[in-house]
């Protein structure tokens, strides 16, 4: 009777199933039936792909005394993918390693340890591996695909590029290479070569749903939104128990203002895993999105738990109580953010919005200032410490830092208000210099209408009028504003009585988050009358 025959595991895996090579090695037969029953048995559970039958074949072929050295190799190797599929990457490489040194010249058992080299973060000796494989065979298109993966998680991703370059020569219709090519493209900032890429997955594997999900996120991350969805959609028919994808939609949804939407896709996305903290965290801020600051709290507390080492949670937590001005905790979560991730430059922003909102000026623009420092390019912590350096007194350097929010981000009518008072305070009014900043606004919104008025381009009157358009809410919040912006004109006059006059109306009706609120009270202490 012949012997069963042992097919050696490796690891080219278009998707997360396994492939098997076609090296296939003879057995040694046996005389005895009952014998050769139980070995064959063996050769067959230590091809399986369930990884606790493999191993338990596997280890029944190493310990017998009578397989050759061939055999054992690749039962060793068929033992270390099934460690490796179950995440204990060290045993895998031991029995890497003892097939290696029984059957030297196997580019298959070469890929396995460095996939699991890789799997621990060693890059080095992974690529050493690939190295070593693609020596032995020049011609294999997966030992150039796992380098590459190699070297891109090493830091790499141009070296990436040329492995995969060679691996789609000499496998054009490998689609997992122009996946993992798409994410190097990523890592460089080249979301358009991406997308190409993503598109060939499609083509190549088009029931693969992982490429829809992926293309999907670049097509967001390009605020094509709609496509990003459609996308989501496909990989969602696909595999319908993705829940990274349903997140991935809620995270859309939300970004569309279609916040029920995104709700029902976060909770989706939390029944498929209860313990995804990303999933639960995204919901938080939908439900913090519409002014449901408990059901926020509630979620982001669940989100820590899950993942306590995550800043992001703490501080989007901070957020949910800034909005309900329990400031203590809001600077409580923001500092928890900060230690977590000392180069979270918005947490240091927000934290500095807190201590702003608590009028403790010196403590916010060390906050802003680090949060800059940071990102030099975060238009809105240079808006905010040009806000507070207005209302410590600093007008020059308000100026500055409102300048340079509006160099980044020039369509912030605010800032162009707020640049004007702070130049009023240092330089005198300029209206026709300003007139240079509403290029980029809208003119016709209430803001705009503001800055009109402030450039000389319509009168009080007109602006009266304006003010009493819209909800009464709304009404109530543009007359507040109406009275401060004409209190500091009335400043800028020297009419000391009108000024405080509509001040204190400012101070009084401005909503307590209005920065004009705010900017009332400092304006009235500076004449001694708060």
């Amino acid at each position: 009777m012949a012997a069963a025959a042992l097919c050696r595991s490796t690891s080219r895996r278009p998707s997360a199933v396994a492939i098997i090579s076609a090296l296939v090695l003879a057995g040694l037969a046996t005389g005895n039936p009952a014998t050769a029953q139980t070995r064959d048995e063996n050769v067959a559970r230590c091809s399986d792909a369930n990884a606790d039958v493999s191993i338990a074949g596997c280890t029944a072929l190493i310990q017998s005394d009578a397989e050759s050295a061939e055999v054992k190799a690749t039962a060793f190797n068929n033992r270390g993918v099934a460690y490796r599929d179950k995440g204990d990457h060290g045993r895998a490489i031991q029995d890497f390693d003892q097939s290696i040194k029984l059957v030297p010249n196997d580019a298959h058992t070469f890929i396995n340890r460095g996939r699991a080299h890789r799997a621990l973060a060693d890059f080095d000796r992974a690529i050493r591996d690939f190295d070593q494989a693609i020596k032995l065979e020049p011609a294999n298109a997966n030992a150039f695909n796992n380098r590459g993966l190699a070297q891109n998680s090493k830091g790499a991703p141009d070296r990436a590029l040329q492995d995969y370059a060679q691996a789609i020569k000499l496998d054009p219709n490998y689609a997992e290479v122009f996946y993992n090519r798409a994410n190097a493209y990523l890592d460089k900032g080249d979301p358009d070569r991406a997308v190409l890429d993503f598109d060939q997955v499609i083509k190549l594997s088009p029931m693969f749903a992982p490429g829809y999900g992926a293309r999907g996120v670049v097509f967001a991350q390009k605020g094509e939104v709609d496509r990003a969805i459609a996308d989501y959609d496909q990989a969602i028919r696909l595999n319908p128990a993705g829940a990274l994808t349903y997140s991935n939609r809620g995270t859309a949804y939300r970004a569309k203002g279609q916040i029920d939407r995104a709700i029902q896709d976060f909770d989706q996305a939390i029944k498929l895993d209860p313990n995804d903290a990303g999933a639960v965290d995204s919901r938080g801020g939908a439900y913090r999105a519409k002014g449901e600051f408990d059901r926020a709290i509630a979620d982001y507390d669940q989100a820590i738990k899950l993942n306590p080492g995550g800043a992001g949670s703490f501080n989007n937590r901070g957020l949910a109580y800034l909005a309900k001005r329990d400031f203590d905790r809001a600077i409580g979560d923001f500092d928890q953010a900060i230690k977590l991730g000392p180069t979270l430059a918005t947490a240091f922003n927000n934290r500095g919005n807190a201590h702003n909102e608590k009028r403790d000026f010196a403590r916010a623009l060390s906050d802003y200032g680090q949060a800059v420092k940071l990102n030099p390019k975060f238009a809105s912590a240079f808006n905010s410490r040009g806000n507070v350096n207005f209302l410590a007194g600093n007008f020059a350097a308000a100026a500055e830092d409102l300048e340079r929010a509006l160099a980044l981000e020039p369509n912030r009518p605010y800032a162009v208000l707020w640049l004007y008072l702070a130049r009023m305070k240092t330089a005198g009014d300029s209206p026709a210099e300003f007139a240079k900043y509403t290029a980029k606004i809208d003119m016709a919104a209430w803001s705009g209408r503001l800055i009109s008025f402030l450039i000389g381009q319509i009168d009080a009157a007109q602006l009266t009028a304006e003010a009493a358009k819209g909800e009464a809410t709304q009404q109530a919040e543009q007359g507040c504003e109406l009275s401060f912006y004409l209190g500091e004109l009335a400043l800028r006059r020297q009419n000391a009585a009108e000024a405080e006059r509509l001040l204190r109306d400012a101070s009084t009706n401005c909503p307590a988050s209005f920065v004009e609120r705010a900017g009332a009270e400092a304006e009235l202490k500076r004449l001694g009358k708060l």
